[in-house]
């Protein structure tokens, strides 16, 4: 088969990942995939998958790289693809438009919401993204939402979508993939004990609500807190960190390529986000059996065993469930569960909802 998916960026965020794990996997079954990035290329990661087509352009902004994009796809050489993936709203709208007018031709078109759009905006920001939504063409053969949650706002919030196919499918992760890159050496000296928050810096990761939960919990005790990731936020936080004199007990250590080792040595997994669309490290983290505390930041979480879910997303019950999590001595196999988010099922059922 011929695969076509188109992303902003190199960068791997939890869309970012979805896509780059689909890749892996149509290139180990043999398949062509040809990956087209509006950005300039920012770091290696893709490279990670041999066989890939990658396709960059030289722009270091998403508009200006549209006409690149699209030059370097009609360059390409394939007439017809067999399946595109996207998975960032704006990209959806653009291919959608595309396939259209005939500039790019596909059998099946599938798009994957990476956010609870409607729960997370407001105002003018809710009404760009519903123009966006109003963009999208029928040509659209499959619309995958990661909760029951993000499927039932979707189609409250956009009416049209009922005429959609739009379908629930679990994120998918490689849990082979994922023991074996634990086994990697770790790629600098940890804490000898430490919980573990990983995510882009930004605002809706709340980072410094966790910080404060943290300050106010007996973990500082006993065990350092290390948030892995870059963004925006680093400076708001580093001084968060020095205003509550954590500096010695809160770790900031930027992107890290390969999160398994830490995960793997980690006490405890802590998810803070504001809102999610579903968080993959909360999957990756069962997959190697780390106990999570997570805010209520999606649908879904109480499908999870043995999760310690923050209800009303309080600093207060934040700080309270992490000493918890710690003091509790669970026996925790999650290897059984986790199959249920393996890619070849995800992939199975993406094949039995277009066929």
């Amino acid at each position: 088969m011929k695969i076509m998916i188109v992303l902003p960026s190199d960068n791997l965020g939890g869309a970012e990942q979805f896509l780059f794990n689909l890749a892996r996997y149509y290139v180990i079954k043999g398949n062509q995939v040809d990956v087209f990035f509006l950005y300039h290329e920012k770091s290696k990661k893709w490279r990670d998958i041999p066989g890939a087509n990658l396709r960059f352009t030289n722009s270091n902004s998403e508009i200006k790289g549209i006409y690149p994009m699209i030059c370097n796809i009609k360059k390409n050489g394939s007439k017809k693809y067999d399946i595109i993936f996207s998975s960032h709203q704006h990209i959806n709208c653009l291919l959608s438009i595309l396939i259209k007018f005939q500039i790019i031709k596909t059998r099946k078109f599938i798009c994957r919401e990476s956010t609870s759009i409607f729960l997370r905006y407001s105002g003018l920001k809710l009404f760009y993204h519903k123009f966006l939504y109003a963009l999208y063409q029928r040509n659209i053969d499959l619309i995958i939402c990661q909760t029951e949650e993000m499927k039932n706002q979707l189609l409250l919030g956009m009416k049209k979508f009922s005429n959609f196919c739009v379908k629930v499918i679990k994120n998918p992760i490689d849990v082979t993939e994922i023991k074996s890159r634990s086994e990697e050496a770790l790629p600098f000296e940890l804490p000898e004990k430490f919980v573990l928050a990983i995510g882009r810096l930004n605002h809706v990761k709340r980072f410094d609500k966790l910080i404060h939960a943290y300050n106010k919990s007996q973990l500082k005790r006993n065990y350092s807190l290390l948030i892995l990731g870059a963004g925006n936020e680093y400076a708001n936080l580093t001084n968060l960190i020095k205003g509550l004199d954590l500096e010695q007990d809160v770790i900031l250590k930027g992107h890290v390529d390969n999160v398994f080792p830490i995960i793997k040595k980690a006490s405890l997994g802590i998810i803070s986000s504001e809102i999610e669309g579903f968080p993959n490290v909360l999957i990756q983290m069962y997959a190697l059996n780390l106990k999570v505390v997570t805010t209520n930041c999606c649908g879904g979480l109480n499908e999870f065993p043995d999760l310690y879910v923050c209800k009303d997303n309080s600093v207060e019950e934040l700080s309270f469930l992490c000493d918890l999590a710690i003091k509790e001595n669970l026996k925790i196999d999650f290897t059984n569960f986790v199959e249920r988010f393996d890619i070849n099922s995800f992939i199975h059922q993406i094949e039995k909802n277009y066929e």
